[in-house]
């Protein structure tokens, strides 16, 4: 956990990573270990032994969408007062656009809160580096670096073998094998409070 302070706004980031796979056991491990987070959460709350209360959580959370997968789990992090960016929710973050791994959970607070979007959502989204780096049409460009790379056994002076390599796993090793997700929060409420000062004057 680590706290920040950014214009008016003072918050603490629990970055986390939780287990991996998508096997009923996996299921039930990842479900446990968000329950002990949110309890410790909560004791610490009620006893005042949390610097701050605007909390976000993120990191690799490795849910997947299901009711019988990772949805009860991610409703309990709502039932225990967080929500989602909703500009995140459903949306792929792994290198390989196939699953929704990385998210943002903001702790419900009405001084706590998002800019908005053009379409009304919460301002934030997912950044590919790979649409700037290391691109798809790049993978000619690094084959003296995966040739002196590779341990297989395949013929990399075959291209259709050094793209299905350059795709995976080098270009991920180089990198990530996730995108980072962003988020845009509202630092600056003092228009907002002014107003509600001189409504409750007027």
């Amino acid at each position: 956990m680590t706290g920040f302070r950014a214009g008016w706004k003072i918050f603490a980031i629990v970055n986390l990573h939780l287990h991996p796979g998508d096997n009923e056991d996996d299921i039930d491990f990842r479900r446990e270990e968000v329950r002990l987070l949110l309890a410790a959460l909560k004791h610490k709350v009620e006893r005042g032994r949390l610097w701050n209360e605007n909390l976000i959580i993120a990191g690799d959370f490795n849910f997947y969408a299901g009711a019988d997968k990772d949805d009860f789990t991610i409703d309990m992090m709502g039932d225990a007062g967080f929500r989602e960016v909703e500009s995140l929710v459903g949306v792929d973050t792994n290198a390989s656009l196939t699953e929704a791994y990385d998210r943002l959970f903001f702790s419900n607070n009405e001084y706590f809160r998002l800019s908005r979007a053009g379409d009304g959502t919460d301002s934030g989204g997912v950044f590919n580096p790979f649409e700037y780096v290391l691109r798809d049409e790049d993978a000619d460009s690094y084959r003296a670096f995966m040739i002196e790379d590779y341990t297989g056994s395949r013929d990399l002076t075959v291209p259709a073998n050094l793209k299905r390599y350059y795709k995976h796993p080098w270009r991920k090793n180089q990198i990530s094998d996730h995108s980072p997700i962003w988020c845009e929060l509202v630092i600056d409420d003092s228009e907002r409070f002014l107003e509600e000062k001189l409504e409750g004057h007027s």
